[in-house]
């Protein structure tokens, strides 16, 4: 997978862009943006983890997903939350409230 921007040149009467910079090669897809959310999750829970049955692992997975598909980088917002099911508060692992939080 390459991420490569582009400056759109003219729109009409036909589409013309121009690459703003290079593509790296380097791999950018959301399945590793999942897989570092799933890292990160799981070394802060620690031993909580085993608080957590599969099915409820697979919610906080979807909750996620649902958080970086309605992602804005927009620098008011400090905080993120991802719903734990049948978690209440591990402050050390940064869940209050049942919600996961990952700040900027």
């Amino acid at each position: 997978m390459d991420l490569i921007s582009y400056d759109i040149l003219q729109a009409v009467p036909s589409l013309k862009v121009a690459e703003c910079a290079a593509g790296t090669g380097d791999y950018c897809g959301s399945t590793y943006i999942d897989r570092e959310f799933e890292k990160l999750f799981k070394t802060r829970m620690g031993p909580y983890m085993n608080n957590l049955d599969i099915v409820n692992y697979q919610h906080v997975e979807k909750n996620f997903e649902t958080i970086k598909i309605a992602f804005r980088d927009n620098p008011g917002q400090p905080s993120f939350f991802i719903n734990v099911p049948t978690i209440g508060t591990i402050e050390e692992a940064g869940v209050i409230g049942g919600n996961f939080e990952i700040t900027r």
